[in-house]
């Protein structure tokens, strides 16, 4: 059996250049097959970003999708008109680094008393980016924040 504690649910911030290549694709002004090339580099960095952080089972951050709701709503019938900002909410609360590391560690001892450790992970829940927006984040404090997760993991399960 694989004893991951660690992973990214939910999306990567998407780079910028990921972006303008999206807003071009739209208004035709970029190939599809050009799109794609950009795409799958951004799957690339997203994926090298969580192996450099250490996190022990990485995903392509969701870089191919426009937002977490998207293939819902493509799906339903009836699901009617949406506008992005229906699905958006909170913004990304920023700490001390060395605090937060320490405050998850503790969440997850108390845990220990419900639920055996080999059964707790940790993970970055919805991600950095429901959708294409953002958060306001920036990739660096992402970078750090992804640390902080591999590092939360390594000090609980050694």
């Amino acid at each position: 059996m694989i004893e991951a504690h660690t992973d990214v649910i939910g999306s990567l911030l998407r780079p910028p250049g990921l972006l303008e290549a999206q807003k071009k694709l739209a208004s035709g002004q970029l190939a599809a097959t050009e799109f794609k090339r950009i795409e799958d580099r951004a799957v690339d960095d997203a994926l090298r970003l969580q192996e450099e952080a250490g996190l022990e089972v990485v995903t392509d951050g969701e870089m191919r999708r426009l937002s977490f709701q998207s293939q819902v709503t493509a799906a339903v019938e009836g699901f009617g008109e949406w506008d992005l900002d229906t699905f958006l909410w909170g913004e990304w609360q920023s700490a001390d680094l060395g605090e937060m590391l320490e405050e998850l560690v503790w969440r997850i001892k108390e845990a220990n008393a419900f639920v055996p450790p080999e059964r707790l992970a940790i993970s970055t829940q919805c991600g950095f980016a429901s959708s294409v927006i953002g958060n306001v984040l920036s990739a660096e404090d992402q970078r750090a924040k992804l640390r902080v997760v591999s590092d939360t993991a390594r000090a609980v399960w050694p």
